[in-house]
Parts: structure tokens; sequence; C-alpha cells
């Protein structure tokens, strides 16, 4: 699937999650991308203020287009941290779904990363050091 069709579904997914978006096409280096900001514009219990402002960038790819997250890169809050989850899932689901009832299911969303956005990266559980006193607080 193309990057301007992508770029199109994501924007009517995102318009209905309360976003206002917008659309540019830029260069960068010898293609051409499309780079999308969206913001909140109402507020919605299904999207945390930590993503109340998100940059993504559609370009060409072999054999169809490429989405890179460009913004936010972490969360202001550990507390956002579910419903940031849940509402990048739905979205990735919207557009995993849309890929396949448009190639037919010929196509698929490959991701880059296990969860394809920085702050899914958790940090691992800190182990309790042998003499019994309490883990290091980070």
């Amino acid at each position: 699937m193309g990057r301007e069709r992508l770029a199109r579904y994501a924007s009517e997914f995102l318009v209905a999650s309360g976003f206002e978006v917008r659309t540019v096409e830029e260069t960068e280096g010898p293609v051409a991308v499309h780079r999308l900001s969206a913001r909140l514009s109402k507020t919605s219990p299904s999207v945390p203020l930590s993503l109340s402002e998100i940059i993504l960038v559609f370009s060409p790819a072999a054999g169809g287009s490429e989405v890179r997250w460009e913004s936010p890169h972490d969360l202001r809050s550990e507390d956002d941290r579910p419903r940031a989850l849940r509402f990048v899932t739905e979205f990735l689901s919207f557009l995993e779904r849309l890929v396949a009832t448009e190639t037919r299911a010929t196509g698929k969303v490959t991701r880059q990363t296990a969860d394809g956005t920085p702050f899914f990266e958790i940090s691992p559980p800190a182990t309790p050091p042998g003499d019994g006193s309490p883990p290091p607080r980070v």
C-alpha cells in the first residue's frame, strides 16, 4: 500500500480519535515523504496527555511504505503508560486490518521493533541485592 493511502487512513483514525491532522509532503534525501502532524483538539479518555501531539513520517519502501514514529518519544507521566499502550495498539491494529483488507490479505504490516515506539520499552525489573536490602529506586 502506498504512503499516500496509508497516511490518509492514519489521518482518518486520528481525526475520529479527536485530533486535528495536518499532512505535508516533504523531501528527505532522494525520496518524497509525507509528514503527518496531529494535535489533540478534543479531550478523550482514551488519549493520554502524553500523546496530545503525534508526528508520523510515511516514506516509500520496497513493496509498500514505511511509517516512522517521530514523536513523542517518552511519556510525561508513568500513569499515562497503560492508556498510551492501548491507544497505540488500537492504532496499529486499525492499520493492520486496513492493509489486509486493501491487499486482499496479500500485504502485511511488519513492525521494526517489538512494539514500535520508544515508550513501549519497559526497563527490566531490578533484582534485589543479596544482603536483603530493598532494590535501589530508579
